[in-house]
């Protein structure tokens, strides 16, 4: 019971990250309120996949994003140690945060029984 409710004010504050997004309450490129929403959406469907222990599943089904995103974080801190700039690292945050928006999209997918697998 607890961990389906973790699931639905996880959706909630998913529809709330992609209602929200759009609008820039605080200068751009800030934290603002829907990347709070993100944040907390993420957390609580992380706790729900370890309390399931279904957390290797999705490991396994993400590795092409999260090969991307380690090769995103490579080259990204090659080229803040080549050009001595700290913009670079930042600018890998900003991936992860979006890959972690993806990771959060699929995982709401898969519970409340959006796209099945046919094959």
């Amino acid at each position: 019971m607890a961990a389906e409710m973790a699931v639905t004010a996880a959706e909630y504050l998913f529809y709330i990250f992609f209602v929200l997004k759009q609008f820039y309450l605080f200068s751009s490129g800030g934290i603002g309120i829907a990347d709070v929403c993100l944040a907390a959406a993420g957390l609580l469907l992380i706790a729900d996949a370890i309390r399931k222990r279904d957390f290797g599943k999705f490991m396994k089904e993400d590795i092409p994003l999260y090969v991307f995103l380690f090769c995103v974080a490579a080259v990204n801190a090659y080229y803040a140690h080549h050009f001595g700039s700290r913009e670079y690292l930042k600018y890998t945050l900003f991936w992860w945060f979006n890959g972690f928006a993806i990771w959060i999209w699929q995982y709401l997918n898969s519970r409340i029984g959006g796209m099945e697998d046919n094959a």
